[in-house]
């Protein structure tokens, strides 16, 4: 197989970072890709050193596109629309590759949809591994459909991110898959399910070759601010998409009710960000915020609960009884787990 990859790549003021992201598209061992780096209004020196390292690969192989600031959602949307590989791979610019990812991958002779692989989470430093995949989530061993793909990654059995796998490009393209501009938080989660829904044939390489740097001031691991419920937005859209996709069939059910405990776990997630930021001042308005954007009880959230594991289901409870009890139980748990 000789499958081009375009590797888009959309920058922001990272002039600290973005010399090793394309470093490490420079030294891969497979040559038939291209790499799109999209400058999305940077106002440090990211675009004059994009400019530069460009220069060092192949003529035609590299392409620089300067944007508006309009949010990395967009910027992966302008990759994705001018990429002209057979697949494509979103990689944010404070990350890297693997040496030899996209070799391993072009050697899978099956044709597949999307293909992915594992991660390491790197400290900023760039030396201490903090985690990889392989101890929290598994490989699969054969290609599986979409479907179930998109059934383990909701049950946290896989675990898929826009870094971490290509897709397929005609497939997002025909089906419209793009993330939506202005949300920032969740937009992963949006992305792929969609795409893991659409795709026919999902299969992985066993490598641990995505790594993630853990910035302080990352998005991800910032505190609380209002683009945090951004997330709870972007599955109540899912849910609702549902009812276009007829191909689910019978599968549709299932789906459906794991994304509605996506979105207990994620409301969960988002409150732990508000007892992080110590705003009890705005605790309750937040609260109520989080509450009225379930529009049903807990009930209707919390369906199958035997797919529940025992930890959220009482995190839920204490949560939807008392927001005060559950601040409590947050912070004792960590205590423990500390101890």
């Amino acid at each position: 197989m000789d499958r081009k990859i375009s590797i888009i790549v959309p920058v922001y003021n990272a002039e600290a970072y973005i010399e090793k992201n394309l470093e490490s598209i420079l030294n891969q061992t497979y040559t038939n890709y291209e790499v799109i780096v999209i400058n999305d209004g940077s106002t440090d020196r990211t675009k004059e050193i994009v400019e530069t390292y460009l220069e060092k690969f192949p003529k035609g192989k590299a392409t620089l596109i300067n944007i508006d600031n309009g949010g990395l959602a967009n910027a992966r949307n302008v990759g994705i629309k001018v990429a002209k590989g057979d697949f494509f791979c979103n990689l944010d610019a404070d990350d890297y590759l693997d040496n030899d990812i996209f070799e391993k991958v072009n050697e899978i002779e099956e044709d597949y949809d999307i293909c992915y692989y594992g991660w390491k989470d790197i400290l900023e430093d760039g030396h201490k591994i903090k985690s990889v995949y392989d101890e929290s989530f598994r490989f699969i061993d054969s290609s599986i459909t979409g479907i179930e793909a998109a059934k383990m990654k909701l049950n946290k059995e896989i675990w898929i991110c826009q870094g971490n796998a290509v897709y397929r490009t005609s497939m997002i393209k025909e089906n419209k898959i793009f993330n939506i501009k202005g949300k920032n938080q969740g937009e992963d989660l949006y992305f792929i399910t969609r795409a893991l829904l659409h795709a026919k044939k999902v299969c992985c390489v066993k490598q641990n070759a995505f790594n993630c740097l853990i910035r302080k001031e990352s998005m991800m691991h910032s505190k609380f601010n209002d683009s945090h419920l951004q997330v709870l937005d972007l599955i109540e859209r899912l849910i609702t998409d549902l009812e276009n996709y007829g191909f689910l069939g019978d599968e549709r059910e299932n789906i459906e009710n794991l994304l509605k405990i996506e979105y207990l776990r994620s409301t969960l997630g988002v409150s732990k960000k508000i007892i992080d930021s110590n705003n009890i001042k705005n605790i309750n308005e937040i609260y109520r915020i989080i509450k009225s954007k379930l529009k049903t009880n807990k009930k209707s959230y919390s369906l199958n609960i035997n797919k529940l594991n025992r930890r959220l289901e009482i995190e839920s409870t204490i949560f939807f009884n008392n927001i005060y009890i559950y601040i409590l139980f947050v912070k004792l748990f960590r205590k423990i787990k500390k101890a």
